[in-house]
């Protein structure tokens, strides 16, 4: 899978297509550029990936936190695919719906998350683990939002909140 990722990257139109071709190269033991938590953080250059780019990118990492922050993204993107979906499934439904303000917030809190991820943590693993977990809690909560379960989720960022201070 390894030697093969510079040329799925390449065909996806990955900007990070060179760096992953260049240490996927060097070795088969490498770890790719992208793994890097420097590389993960910069957000302009991931924001445009499709959830399947971002799949091949955590695939290449070894299991690590970085990994996990690029599957968090991919899932993150796919909630938000099948949100979209779900609005062309209801043609007649409300304007206002609550729905559509859950889901806002939802988007707005990744945004935000990914803005103020330096200001949260100094170090850039420290980094990586505070946006896997706000991507995780965040994920959780648009599931069952989706899902119908909004009470369920409402008590459950209640607790997140109880027991999660800095997010």
């Amino acid at each position: 899978m390894r030697k093969h990722l510079p040329l799925i990257a390449l065909a996806l139109g990955l900007s990070l297509a060179l760096p992953i071709a260049l240490a996927a190269s060097n070795s088969a033991a490498a770890e790719p550029t992208a793994c890097n938590a420097d590389i993960a953080l910069r957000t302009s250059e991931i924001a445009n990936l499709p959830p399947s780019g971002l799949r091949l990118l955590a695939e290449s990492c070894p299991a690590g936190r970085v990994s996990q922050l690029y599957y968090n993204r991919a899932y993150a993107a796919e909630l938000q695919q099948d949100y979209q979906t779900y609005l062309h499934l209801i043609p007649y439904r409300s304007a206002d719906s609550r729905d559509d303000v859950n889901f806002s917030a939802y988007r707005m809190f990744l945004g935000l998350a990914e803005a103020f991820a330096p200001q949260a943590a100094v170090s850039p693993q420290g980094r990586v683990d505070w946006l896997n977990q706000a991507y995780e809690q965040a994920n959780e909560l648009a599931e069952l939002r989706m899902k119908g379960y909004d009470r369920v989720a409402d008590r459950r960022a209640r607790e997140m909140q109880a027991n999660e201070p800095e997010l």
